[in-house]
Parts: C-alpha cells; structure tokens; sequence
C-alpha cells in the first residue's frame, strides 16, 4: 500500500501538467484570497456603516453592471481564449493580433451604446427595485453603471485575452479580487469626505476599474512585444470566431442571469435589508469555490491545447487531478459554513446578518457540489462542445426562474437560496454527464481503480 503511494507521487511530480497547474493555479489562487480578503472587508465595512440597505444598494448596481456588460461582449471574451490559445501553440501570432483587435472594437462599440441607454432608463429601472424614497439614490447608483459599463468590459476582455496568452500573473491582477482590494482603498478616501451610502460604494468600486484597465492594457502592450516579438496582424474569419462566440455568448449570458435571478427576484419582492443579508450570504458560500475559480483559470488554456491535439489521455490526466484538488480545498471550508452558519455570519458582520444562517447552509451544499465536478463547463467550451453548454444553461435558467418566482414569495430569501442551489447541482450534474458521454471521463474525484482507462 506505502509503495503504491509512492508510486503514486513519484508520478504526480513528474507530471509537467500537474506542475504547471499547480504554480499558475497557486499565483491565481493567492490572488484570489487576497481579493477574497478585500471582497469580504468591503462588504463588511458597507455593511455596518451604510446597514444591510446600503449593501443591497450596492449589491443591485454590481448585478446591473455584470448583466449589461456580459451583453456587450457578445461571448467574445470566451471564444478568444480558446482562439489564443490554440494559435499561440501554432505560433500564429499575427491571427492573435488581429482577433484581438476586432474583438475590442466590437466590443467597445456595443458596450457604449448599452452603456449610455442604461444610463437614459436609469430612473425607469431604479423604480422596478426600490420605492420613491430610496429611488433617487439607486437611479444615481444605475447612471453610474451606464458610465462604467465599456471600462468594464474591456478589462474582462483584455483578462481574457492574457489569459490565453498563459499569462496567468496578468490575468490574476485584473480579477474581481484586486478590483475589490482597490475599492476598499477608494472607500476609505472618499468616507473622509461624505456619509457612506449605496452609491459611495458604487463610486469606491467604479474608481478600481478605471485603473485596473488602464493596468491592463499596459500588459497586453508589453505581452505584444514579449509574447508575439511584435509581429503584424494577419488577416482571419472572424465569421467563424462569432459562430463559435455565439453559443459561449448565449450559454454565458444565461449563466449570469441565472446567477443574479436570485439576487433581482429578492430585490423586487423584498426589501433592501433583506436583500443585504442574502447577498452576504452569498459571497460567503462562493468561499468555498474559490480555489476552484483559480485552477480552472489556469485549465482552460491548457483544455482547449489538449483539445486542439485530440489528447484525451492528457485531458482525462488534467481532470482528474482538477478534482482531487477541488475536494481537497473547497470541503473544509464547507464543513465550517454547513455546520456553523450563524457563528460565520455572527462573526463577520455582526447579528443583524443572522438571518441568513440558513441561506448560507442551503447555498454552501451548491457550491461544494459545484467544486466537486470539477471543470465540466469549461471542458465542453473548449472542446467544442458550446451548443451543450448551451442548451443546459438555457434550461437550467428556465428552471432557476421558475422556482425563485415559487419560492421566494413564500420562503423568503430561503427561497432563493433553494431555488439558486438546486439550479446549480443540475447543471453541473448534467454537463458531467455529457464530459463522461463524449470523452469516457469521470469528473468527480473518485478512487482511481474506478475510473474508466
């Protein structure tokens, strides 16, 4: 049995996939608890200078900004990472320049335009969330996000782009972790001058992205020089990158709705306090992903490489251990939320949030499932398999809605933790399914002599 260990191990450190998974993953995921750390003390310090109201307020705006710019990247930031990757490998660096290029004109043009009509329907939309009293302050929040909205989605593009470059430090820096690092900082500068409210976090938030673009775009500049030895654009079928887009679009546009049903559904039926708690219980249940978030970062690349070679011993290799390190970093932190709710709550922010014990158990048992299945949803976008994902998306969001509208009015912010969890378990069930249809791979981490050679 010690031999086989051995043996075992021995194999794992020579394993140059494992290796590299592990210190791209290792960079991604410091990153990730550093940017958790500022996430959660943002969210804390709204929460008790601006109350459980002010932190649903702010809560609100993130959503809008999230669902206007996933519209106005049309899934291109998906595809380029499979289209980069796969030309870095074939040293076409002119097609990466020129995918590049057009992608962020497109993009930018889009994103304007929704952008600047989000900010003229401000006032339409603040009322479908909040009463007269409060609906000046959230209009304000919404123009915000109108305005943020191209800044916004040129940095999640150009993440992407280094992303599929491999150059996963980059991509680290310019992920919502650094992005809430850098708002606790702007919240303490301009706290010295005014009452916190809603809107002072959206500005706080607002003022990290501005620089983290600029940040980027300065990255993409040296990878150029670095990464392509500055080499002209080529032309490409961009047709082709937008058939491939399309379904990542639709699949990744589905996701996020889904995603926010919870968080809009509890925000229209509910007040804003409520909506307060359930979202911090949110953010403290997505801890148990975090180290997810960050290994599969670096697997995508190295999936849609696999792909391009037809290797599906190395893809089978790079999900298995996926797995095995999910189940390592993610059912701890479970153990913790699913048994001791009200103490983590209690802890953090203090009793007004207790209410949310039970949310934050419910929606722990979805994101430990989540972990679990390791990396099925990238496997299939970078394996060509979009129309799956799809397809699953698109009847899981179906879902997803059906049961907030049902539960919410009756359970509560319990409702739509429910409602968010079930949702969850059935898409990743299903897209294991299909990686196990397609490729003979089991994604979940289970012993090794019952796994399918």
């Amino acid at each position: 049995m010690i031999d086989k260990v051995h043996r075992r191990l021995s194999r794992m450190r020579e394993d140059g996939r494992l290796i590299e998974l592990l210190k791209g993953s290792g960079l991604v995921l410091m990153f990730k608890i550093l940017g958790a750390l500022g996430g959660y003390v943002f969210a804390i310090l709204i929460s008790k200078w601006a109350g459980p109201s002010g932190y649903g307020v702010f809560e609100l705006a993130t959503t809008a900004i999230m669902i206007v710019a996933v519209l106005s990247r049309l899934g291109l930031e998906s595809a380029i990472v499979k289209y980069i990757s796969s030309f870095h490998i074939e040293q076409k660096f002119g097609q990466i320049r020129r995918i590049y290029g057009i992608s962020a004109l497109a993009v930018l043009a889009l994103s304007t335009l929704l952008g600047l009509l989000f900010v003229y329907f401000a006032d339409t939309v603040a009322l479908w969330f909040s009463d007269e009293q409060d609906v000046v302050l959230l209009t304000q929040c919404f123009e915000w996000v109108g305005y943020l909205t191209p800044v916004f989605a040129l940095l999640q593009l150009n993440a992407e782009a280094l992303r599929g470059l491999k150059r996963m430090g980059d991509y680290s820096l310019l992920q919502n972790g650094t992005i809430m690092l850098l708002s606790v900082l702007f919240l303490w500068l301009l706290m010295e001058n005014e009452t916190v409210t809603g809107l002072t976090a959206v500005q706080a938030y607002a003022g990290a992205i501005v620089i983290l673009t600029l940040v980027s775009f300065v990255m993409l500049l040296r990878s150029h020089k670095r990464d392509l030895n500055g080499t002209d654009s080529e032309k490409i079928d961009f047709k082709q990158v937008l058939k491939t887009a399309f379904p990542m679009f639709v699949s990744g546009s589905v996701y996020l709705v889904m995603s926010w049903t919870d968080t809009l559904m509890v925000g229209a039926y509910m007040s804003d306090e409520s909506l307060g708690v359930y979202r911090f219980a949110f953010k403290m249940a997505t801890l148990i992903t975090f180290a997810q978030f960050a290994i599969n970062s670096i697997a995508a690349p190295m999936i849609s490489g696999f792909s391009t070679q037809k290797n599906v011993g190395g893809l089978r290799a790079i999900i298995h251990q996926i797995s095995w390190l999910n189940l390592t970093l993610s059912f701890p932190v479970f153990v913790v939320f699913f048994f001791f709710p009200e103490w983590v709550l209690e802890t953090a922010v203090g009793e007004s949030f207790a209410d949310g014990a039970t949310s934050l158990r419910i929606l722990a048992i979805g994101q430990v499932v989540n972990a679990l299945c390791g990396p099925v949803m990238n496997t299939l976008n970078m394996s060509g398999y979009e129309k799956d994902t799809q397809q699953i998306m698109l009847w899981t969001a179906g879902l997803n809605l059906l049961l907030n509208f049902i539960a919410i009015p009756s359970m509560g912010i319990t409702g739509a933790a429910v409602a968010t969890t079930i949702s969850m378990v059935i898409w990743n069930l299903v897209a294991g399914y299909k990686v196990y249809r397609y490729f003979n791979i089991i994604s979940l981490p289970i012993p090794w002599r019952w796994r399918p050679k």
